[in-house]
């Protein structure tokens, strides 16, 4: 039974290392320099054909202008643990500098470290024994910064959203295209969206995003599709530089 992928799919950790070529970070447009970082906390509900699973992503800001961005997901099978830091550098572009998985599912432990070296443009990874040094360019981001970067460049406005990711150790190119605007109900309420795929040349997988714009592009809803396995995840629940996600016709309230 293929948990862990689904649980792990909750902030778009769905990758497929042999779907597309990496091209060289400045062969890319530049990305949209990302001001501060808001920090939040959502819980999110997750299905895995009929398997409950419960979600927590954090982001909080350290005293030292670096952030820490988490993700707990736990079900009856196990848990998944995955935290990274990261800062904003001096040209105000995202910058990663760590990140780490640990899961234990059904007994059997796993834990995955990418480490960024950037006066020495190079990555330091780690899966159980094994290690690796990977050569990186100025603009490479991870998964969590991929994340904000996308968000950030909706916010701005953009219309292409191509992103050089290293994930699980390997350089990747992650791709998304804008699709529609709906008005999506969750366990909140109402809320308006903007509905995201991302592009893949493996076209047995589908993966759909939702974003809300009034809440920061916060991930709403995620669904992917893959052959007979359907996993889908919904929102309950989120807070936002201590202003509580409610529907649009609702007041905002100020969390202390």
């Amino acid at each position: 039974m293929r948990i862990a992928p689904v649980i792990a799919a909750i902030c778009l950790f769905t990758s497929n290392t042999s779907e597309s070529q990496m091209p060289t970070a400045s062969s890319l447009s530049a990305p949209v320099v990302a001001p501060a970082i808001a920090e939040m906390t959502a819980t999110y509900a997750a299905n895995y054909n009929g398997i409950s699973i419960t979600a927590v992503k954090t982001i909080i800001a350290n005293v030292d202008g670096e952030y820490i961005d988490r993700l707990d997901a736990t079900s009856l099978f196990g848990k998944i643990t995955q935290a990274a830091r990261y800062k904003i550098s001096a040209n105000g572009q995202l910058l990663p500098l760590e990140y780490n998985d640990r899961r234990s599912m059904l007994g059997i432990k796993r834990s995955e470290e990418q480490v960024f070296d950037w006066d020495l443009l190079q990555l330091q990874y780690r899966k159980g024994k094994h290690s690796a040094q990977l050569a990186i360019e100025p603009g490479t981001l991870d998964i969590p910064t991929h994340q904000l970067q996308l968000r950030r460049d909706l916010a701005a406005g953009r219309s292409e959203f191509k992103y050089p990711v290293v994930a699980r150790g390997k350089h990747q190119l992650y791709r998304y295209s804008s699709i529609r605007k709906e008005q999506l109900e969750t366990p909140i309420g109402k809320l308006d969206t903007i509905v995201m795929q991302r592009q893949r040349n493996n076209g047995a997988r589908k993966t759909t995003l939702w974003l809300a714009p009034r809440w920061d592009y916060l991930l709403v809803k995620l669904e992917q599709i893959e052959k007979k396995e359907h996993y889908t995840m919904v929102v309950e629940d989120a807070v936002i530089n201590g202003r509580k996600v409610i529907p649009k016709s609702a007041s905002i309230e100020v969390t202390p």
